[in-house]
């Protein structure tokens, strides 16, 4: 009976399956960067909601576009916290090497980029934000044979 604590050394691939690949420790960190800060951001604001509203009303705040961010109300903030952490995590497991991770990473990723354009009013999306998900799930996928 095969032991799962134990590297299965009958097979030469599965010793170097376990070992994560430089660039996929560099995508992970910087995941855990991104997705860390907006969780973050996303969170403080939905905490806070209230009073931001008011600062933005009362001029306080002056950044453009900050009236079409708050136009998504508290459940925006909420969404975007909650795939936001799912995100970090799904980078977590990947750094763990576990496939699931990859998954969790790609769903959250395809959520953020629509709940912006379907709760938004007047949000324009964005090149940008789509190039970079495209470009980090295939990264992601191109290192998936190295996860279980």
């Amino acid at each position: 009976m095969k032991n799962p604590f134990l590297p299965d050394f009958t097979n030469g691939n599965s010793r170097n399956k376990n070992i994560r690949p430089d660039i996929l420790t560099a995508l992970c960190i910087l995941t855990f960067i991104f997705s860390g800060l907006s969780a973050i951001s996303y969170l403080t604001i939905l905490m806070s909601y209230d009073m931001m509203i008011e600062m933005v009303q009362n001029g306080e705040i002056k950044l453009p576009g900050v009236e079409i961010l708050f136009s998504g109300g508290r459940s925006y903030f909420a969404l975007g916290s909650i795939f936001n952490i799912v995100s970090l995590w799904g980078a977590i497991l990947m750094f763990r090497l576990k496939r699931i991770g990859f998954h969790l990473y790609t769903a959250a990723q395809i959520f953020l980029l629509i709940i912006p354009l379907t709760m938004l009013v007047e949000y324009q999306f964005s090149v940008l934000e789509l190039s970079a998900s495209l470009a980090f799930i295939i990264f992601y996928r191109l290192h998936i044979k190295y996860m279980n």
